[in-house]
């Protein structure tokens, strides 16, 4: 039985409704194709690009129908299969067809269904293109055959991204997309259900985050691991919106000139111990917090030429640190 060889027809046009409709699979056949001047047998095709004899046999017929490929008789001497990149990045679908009872040409239709070709024009729209190139429909079909995820997913996952770029003045492309999906597969988000509790946590993280920012005045940089830590404590653990960590802030200000994320945080860490939910009890703990200060204070502080000392203002005498070890003392002072 003869091999055939099938190669590229050099200067030939893709008609766009053939390129509308073409799978991923066929896709990738022609891209592989493409790279062999001398061509490739059925065989070779099949085996270079992981696909089923029916899936090759399909999309040849597709290809050779619109002109894109030519079938020539076999070469003199056989070649070695060459396995392109292409290979590598795009591997079988989890989800096979069942193609000994199909026919070639339900293979084929099937096939393209399976491309998800809405997917990419919703994709073209979001990105307000009339239509994605080739290698971001590549880019878009790999996610399908290498993770298996939906159409929604990616939906969900692209318009998210999208909302994003358009705040950070980014511009968001089928790259930025593909990879996004591959970092939160690895962290085994991979269903709607995981996306969309990671979609709402991260909108969350970014709006208080953002506010945080302004309300400490760190705009110019990125954030530090411990800023990044200090504020989804304060976010999760405390529930901490910018009035609470504003006062702590002004606290920090008053009493370290400077801005300084330890010294904030220990406020906010004992104001969350103490019970402290809003602006009203921030006042009454510093109320107290004065009250006990002043009785405990040796007599020699209130004291200077002869006079008392003025009142200890509500703000810059706060000493987390000093507070707590006075506390210890009054609780041990009876052994």
């Amino acid at each position: 039985m003869s091999k055939f060889i099938y190669k590229f027809n050099t200067g030939s046009i893709i008609p766009r409704d053939v390129w509308d409709e073409a799978s991923a699979d066929e896709l990738r056949l022609l891209t592989f194709v493409m790279t062999g001047a001398d061509g490739y047998t059925q065989e070779e095709i099949s085996s270079a690009c992981g696909l089923s004899p029916a899936r090759t046999k399909s999309a040849l017929a597709l290809w050779r129908e619109s002109g894109i490929i030519q079938k020539s008789e076999p070469k003199a001497e056989p070649r070695e299969t060459r396995s392109p990149k292409v290979t590598l990045e795009f591997g079988e679908s989890a989800v096979r067809l069942g193609t000994d009872e199909m026919t070639s040409g339900e293979v084929a239709k099937a096939i393209r269904d399976h491309a998800l070709k809405e997917l990419c024009d919703d994709i073209a729209l979001m990105m307000s293109k009339p239509m994605l190139n080739q290698m971001e429909c590549m880019q878009i079909a790999s996610l399908i055959e290498q993770y298996s995820v939906s159409k929604e997913y990616i939906l969900m996952l692209a318009a998210h991204l999208l909302e994003d770029c358009e705040k950070k003045n980014k511009r968001f492309t089928t790259r930025l997309l593909a990879n996004r999906v591959t970092t939160l597969i690895e962290k085994s988000i991979d269903t709607v259900e995981a996306l969309e509790v990671y979609v709402e946590r991260t909108l969350k993280e970014s709006s208080a985050f953002g506010e945080y920012r302004r309300t400490l005045g760190i705009w110019d940089r990125a954030l530090t691991k411990s800023e990044r830590a200090a504020f989804e404590t304060w976010i999760d653990v405390y529930g901490y919106g910018t009035e609470i960590v504003g006062a702590a802030y002004d606290i920090t200000i008053s009493n370290t000139n400077k801005y300084n994320l330890k010294y904030l945080n220990r406020i906010l860490s004992a104001w969350h111990d103490a019970g402290v939910k809003t602006l009203g009890d921030v006042d009454d703990y510093l109320e107290k917090h004065r009250s006990e200060s002043a009785v405990t204070a040796p007599e020699k502080t209130k004291k200077k030429s002869g006079k008392a000392s003025a009142e200890t203002p509500l703000y810059s005498e706060f000493n987390s640190e000093d507070a707590l070890m006075r506390a210890l003392s009054r609780s041990y002072e009876d052994d």
